[in-house]
């Protein structure tokens, strides 16, 4: 089971939550309780409909083991899509994985490989041979050379995630993100307000 860290007096965590009445905690909480609910919503709606319905039978296929995990993976590789090594080794995908959040560190070697798989069924992420690389892309990806495949986003993936023609977007937007944030920002005295709008860059 899960251990959580008791919260302790004079901590800044404690500090914030304790300069808030009972009431303005439950707002708070309230609104942060939307916001979880909204990406859950995007999880149910994947795991029914697929990832972009619109684009298409490939990307409408039902997605029953969707989940946080596969859209960190989407995340971690889209996120280096135009850097000049975009492809992972399975063990860089496990290694990012595990010092993610300790939530994590535990996970399988084979529960990840499962998911990456279902990422490639679904067309988001590219599996390729290594011996198909040329050199000076392997020597971009790893010096060690025991891998025997890569991966990275597919071209059409990050297309559809660029349109924003998803069905992540179209169930929970953005915008509504965003609001849900700012009724939190706004609900709090106006020095911890402060504090925050110093932290805008």
């Amino acid at each position: 089971m899960k251990k959580y860290n008791r919260l302790k007096a004079n901590t800044p965590a404690h500090n914030w939550w304790k300069s808030f009445d009972t009431e303005q905690q439950c707002l708070i909480w309230d609104k942060i309780f939307n916001i979880r609910q909204k990406y859950d919503y995007t999880f149910t709606y994947i795991q029914n409909e697929g990832i972009a319905p619109e684009f298409g039978k490939k990307y409408s296929i039902p997605q029953k083991e969707r989940d946080v995990l596969c859209s960190i993976l989407i995340t971690k590789f889209a996120s280096i899509a135009d850097l000049e090594s975009p492809w992972l080794t399975m063990q860089q995908v496990i290694n990012f994985i595990h010092s993610k959040d300790h939530s994590f560190e535990n996970l399988s070697r084979d529960t990840i490989n499962r998911k990456i798989d279902l990422l490639c069924q679904s067309g988001e992420i590219k599996k390729a041979k290594a011996k198909s690389l040329t050199e000076e892309e392997l020597k971009k990806i790893s010096h060690n050379r025991t891998f025997k495949y890569v991966y990275k986003s597919s071209s059409e993936a990050l297309k559809i995630y660029k349109s924003g023609f998803t069905t992540a977007a179209r169930v929970a937007p953005l915008e509504e993100f965003i609001n849900d944030m700012i009724d939190v920002i706004n609900l709090m005295p106006d020095e911890k307000k402060e504090k925050i709008l110093k932290r805008i860059n």
